[in-house]
């Protein structure tokens, strides 16, 4: 009679969990309006400024970082540090950051993303910034699209497209296009919308298809910006727009352009 073998001994050790998710790394796009009409401020959505705008996506990008803050079970939870903003060495113009880390776009699009979703979700954010501020490029907008995309990554998807789009939506104007650009998925009224050139309307709501850019683009930098509050203003002050709610975009921009230049 053979002998028994002896029974495997149960492997007690501790199973891993599952991982936790890792930092999302995201190239965030500048824009370039090849169209824009501005319509006039509608009171019943605390003065904004309906737009309709071409717009596309151009290859210089701030780079962000989300990164997941853990906690162990029972940890009390830790404060979320204000993004941390840096300029890039690189960037084609010199300019500084001179408004506060916790009032930055990014930090209300993390906010606003907690509010919709009804709990925390704990990130630092690192963002270095190339688009320079005040040229229409929209790179607030953009860094502030991809904290959403990183958010969404991290939580599995926990906010649904239309909840997405409407927290993009209370942002800013640019804030859906720039959303889309970075693949999170848009459906306009006319089908998807695809990234990189694309037709805004509203207050940034409506995307619709456009027909893809040729060629190349030329971005002059001049050393100074304009404020987007400053440059609706001065179309608000255009006697024709102000009366007929139609102004051209040349004259305003040129009378914020030489404020700017005059500060």
């Amino acid at each position: 009679m053979a002998p028994a073998r002896p029974r495997p001994r149960p492997d007690l050790r501790p199973r891993p969990g599952p991982r936790p998710p890792r930092a999302v790394r995201l190239a965030c796009p500048a824009k370039v309006n090849l169209a824009l009409h501005v319509g006039p401020p509608d009171a019943n959505r605390n003065r904004r400024h309906p737009l309709t705008s071409w717009m596309v996506s151009v290859d210089l990008c701030d780079a962000l970082t989300v990164t997941p803050i853990t906690a162990k079970p029972g940890d009390e939870p830790r404060p979320v540090p204000p993004p941390g903003l840096t300029v890039a060495c690189d960037a084609p113009r010199r300019f500084v950051i001179d408004w506060l880390p916790a009032d930055d776009l990014t930090a209300r699009a993390h906010a606003a993303y907690e509010r919709e979703l009804g709990r925390r979700v704990p990130v630092r954010i690192d963002l270095t910034k190339r688009i320079p501020p005040g040229g229409g490029l929209g790179g607030g907008s953009s860094d502030a699209a991809g904290v959403l995309v990183a958010l969404q990554r991290l939580t599995g998807d926990a906010l649904s497209g239309a909840a997405l789009r409407n927290v993009a939506a209370g942002l800013g104007s640019d804030v859906p296009f720039a959303l889309h650009a970075l693949g999170a998925g848009f459906a306009g009224d006319h089908g998807p919308a695809g990234p990189g050139s694309t037709v805004v309307g509203g207050f940034g709501e409506t995307l619709r298809p456009a027909p893809t850019a040729g060629g190349h683009l030329v971005l002059l930098l001049p050393p100074f910006g304009c404020d987007t509050a400053a440059v609706y203003a001065a179309f608000d002050a255009v006697p024709a727009y102000r009366s007929t709610g139609r102004g051209s975009a040349r004259p305003a921009s040129r009378a914020a352009a030489s404020r700017s230049a005059r500060a």
